[in-house]
């Protein structure tokens, strides 16, 4: 994959998509090669992520959420 022709993702904070200032390309460690992309996030969205992720309250019991998973 080439830098050029890459696919440029987005964060996400809580519901939103945030569109990051850069978006490094990811190496492979053997090949050297591009093996793909991954958004850096800003120190603003990461303090938006951990707000958002602190007032979070699940609808759900803990036995409702272990049910979903078991």
């Amino acid at each position: 994959m080439r830098p050029e022709t890459a696919e440029f993702d987005s964060l996400r904070v809580g519901a939103a998509r945030v569109r990051p200032p850069r978006v490094p390309a990811v190496r492979h460690p053997y090949s050297r090669g591009i093996a793909g992309t991954a958004p850096a996030a800003t120190i603003d969205d990461v303090q938006r992520a951990i707000t958002t992720a602190r007032a979070f309250r699940s609808r759900l019991t803990r036995y409702e959420r272990y049910q979903i998973c078991y």
